[in-house]
C-alpha cells in the first residue's frame, strides 16, 4: 500500500456561499470535495485531472459520505 491509497484530508472548511460543512481530499490521485447540503443531502465532486464528476451521495452524515465517496473512488476502472 502507498500513500496514494490512503484517503488525505486536504481541508475542512464551511462553503463560504452557504454555510455547509466541506472537506476537501485527495484518494487515489483523485481530488474529492465532500459538500453536506443544508437539506441534509450530500455531493461528491471528483476531478481526475481528465475529467470531472458531481456524484449524489446516499449518505446522510459527512463520516457516511467519506465511505461512500472512497467506496466510488475504489470502484473505478483502473488504467494499466
Amino acid at each position: 500500500m502507498t500513500a496514494r491509497d490512503v484517503p488525505h484530508l486536504e481541508r475542512s472548511y464551511p462553503d463560504e456561499d452557504c454555510g455547509c460543512p466541506v472537506e476537501e481530499w485527495i484518494y487515489c490521485g483523485v481530488d474529492l470535495l465532500l459538500h453536506f447540503e443544508a437539506d441534509g443531502t450530500m455531493e461528491l465532486f471528483a476531478d481526475t485531472g481528465d475529467w470531472e464528476a458531481t456524484v449524489p451521495l446516499t449518505a446522510t452524515t459527512m463520516e457516511a459520505a467519506r465511505e461512500e465517496a472512497f467506496a466510488w473512488v475504489r470502484a473505478l476502472p483502473v488504467e494499466t
